[in-house]
């Protein structure tokens, strides 16, 4: 459960990243 976490919240930091990255292009 915890790793599951930390997956999640990696995933969601990794994907906000490309957001913000795509906004700024």
């Amino acid at each position: 459960v915890i790793l599951f976490s930390v997956l999640l919240i990696n995933g969601s930091f990794a994907l906000s990243t490309v957001i913000i990255t795509q906004e700024h292009l």
